[in-house]
C-alpha cells in the first residue's frame, strides 16, 4: 500500500470529506454569519457621529476574530474528539493496521480530513474580516497576526482532539477529555503566571502563557515581542500531541480485559447509574409517566456534574466578592466564570442531541417505534428528561 501513494489514508479521507454536504454547509454558514454581523456594524454608521467608521472597524474586527477564536477552539470537540474512538468502537481500526499503514498514516489522514471544515469556514470569513482594513482602525500587521493566531488555535484544538481520541473508546469520555485538555491549554498558563506575579508582587510576566492559544491571540493585536515565541511554543505543543497520537494509536486500539479493568468498569457503572437500590427507585418513579423519561434520566452523573459546576460558579463569585481586591479580580473571574458557563451550555447541548444520535446508531428507535410509543411521546420524554 505504501508503494501506491504517499499517505493513502489522507487521500481517501479528503475524498470522503470533500463529498460531504456538511463541508459546504459549514463554509456557507460561516460566511453568512460573518456577513450578517458585518451588515449590522455598517448599519450602525447611520445612527450618528458617535459610531464612526474607525471605531466600527475596530469593533467589527474584534467581534469577528473573537468569535472565530471560540469556533476554532471548539473544532477539536466536534471534529476530532471522536474520529479515532469511533473507528475503535466499530472495529474498523484493526483492519487498517492489518495492512502496511502506520499510526501516522491514520492520524494525519484524520487530521487533514477534519481540518477541511474548519479551514474552509475560516477562509470564508477572511474576506469579510479584511474589510476592516478599508474601514480603518486595523493595521495589516494586526490582521495577519490575528489570522496566524486563529490558524494556530484551529491546529491546537484539532491536535488535542486527536490525542484524546487516540486513547479513548467512549464518545462522551473523549468529548469531556478533549474539553478539559483544551481548557488546560487555554487557561492553565495564564492562570499560573497570574498567581506567580501576584505572589511575587510583580507585573504580569508571560512564561507558561506562551503555550496558550488564547494568550497568543490576545497579543496578536499588540506590539509585544512575545508573539512569535508564543506561536513557536504553541506549534511545538500541537505537533507533540500529534506525535503522541501517532505512537499511542497502534497500541491502544485493542480491547484489553483484566481484573483491574473489570473493577474500574464496575465502579464507573456505579458512579454513572448509581447503586442497585437507587436504580430501582428511579425506574419505578420515571418509567410509568414515560419510558423515555427514565432512559434520559438514568445517568445520574449528568445532574451531578451540572450541580458541581453551578456550585463552583456561586462559590467563586462569593470568594471574589469577599476576598477580591480591585477590578482585576473581577475581570479574571469573569473569564473563568464564563468558561464554567460555557462548559454547562456545551454539556446541555450534548445531552440534548446525544440520545437521538445514539438511538439511530444502535437501532433503539426501531425497537421503540415497534411498541405503542409514538414519535411525539419519544420527543416529549427526552424534553422532560432535559428539564429534569
Amino acid at each position: 500500500m505504501s508503494g501506491m501513494t504517499f499517505l493513502p489514508v489522507v487521500e481517501r479521507e479528503l475524498r470522503v470529506a470533500s463529498r460531504k454536504r456538511s463541508t459546504f454547509r459549514v463554509r456557507t454558514y460561516a460566511a453568512v454569519a460573518a456577513l450578517l454581523i458585518g451588515t449590522v456594524f455598517f448599519l450602525l454608521t447611520t445612527l450618528g457621529p458617535g459610531f464612526g467608521m474607525l471605531n466600527l472597524g475596530k469593533g467589527l474586527f474584534s467581534t469577528l476574530t473573537w468569535l472565530n477564536l471560540a469556533v476554532a477552539l471548539c473544532a477539536g470537540l466536534f471534529f476530532t474528539s471522536d474520529c479515532l474512538s469511533e473507528e475503535k468502537r466499530e472495529g474498523t481500526l484493526g483492519f487498517l493496521f492489518l495492512t502496511d499503514l502506520r499510526g501516522h498514516d491514520v492520524v494525519l489522514g484524520k487530521l487533514l480530513a477534519t481540518s477541511l471544515k474548519g479551514a474552509s469556514a475560516l477562509l470564508a470569513v477572511l474576506p469579510i474580516l479584511a474589510i476592516t482594513l478599508l474601514m480603518g482602525g486595523v493595521t495589516g500587521v494586526e490582521f495577519w497576526k490575528s489570522v496566524l493566531a486563529l490558524v494556530n488555535a484551529l491546529i491546537v484544538s484539532l491536535a488535542a482532539g486527536l490525542f484524546v481520541s487516540s486513547i479513548s473508546r467512549d464518545s462522551q469520555k473523549a468529548l469531556m477529555g478533549t474539553l478539559l485538555l483544551l481548557l488546560l491549554l487555554a487557561g492553565a498558563g495564564p492562570l499560573a503566571d497570574s498567581v506567580l506575579s501576584s505572589a511575587r508582587k510583580q507585573n504580569f510576566t508571560p512564561q507558561f502563557s506562551l503555550t496558550s492559544p488564547v494568550y497568543l491571540f490576545a497579543v496578536s493585536t499588540s506590539w509585544q515581542p512575545k508573539f512569535w515565541s508564543s506561536l513557536l511554543c504553541n506549534q511545538l505543543l500541537a505537533w507533540a500531541l500529534l506525535g503522541l497520537a501517532c505512537v499511542l494509536l497502534p497500541r491502544s486500539w485493542q480491547d484489553k480485559v483484566s481484573k483491574q479493568t473489570k473493577t474500574s468498569s464496575h465502579r464507573s457503572f456505579t458512579w454513572k447509574f448509581g447503586g442497585a437500590k437507587s436504580r430501582a427507585a428511579r425506574r419505578r418513579k420515571l418509567i410509568d409517566p414515560n419510558p423515555i423519561l427514565w432512559i434520559a434520566c438514568r445517568e445520574r452523573w449528568q445532574s451531578a456534574t451540572l450541580w458541581l459546576f453551578s456550585v463552583l460558579v456561586v462559590v467563586g463569585t462569593f470568594l471574589v466578592w469577599v476576598l477580591g481586591e480591585g477590578p482585576s479580580a473581577w475581570h479574571a473571574w469573569a473569564f473563568f466564570g464564563g468558561l464554567f458557563t460555557l462548559i454547562m451550555y456545551l454539556g446541555m447541548a450534548s445531552n440534548a442531541c446525544r440520545f437521538f444520535v445514539e438511538g439511530r446508531k444502535s437501532g433503539l428507535f426501531e425497537l421503540l417505534l415497534s411498541t405503542p410509543l409514538t414519535a411525539p411521546q419519544i420527543v416529549q420524554g427526552q424534553w422532560r428528561g432535559l428539564l429534569r
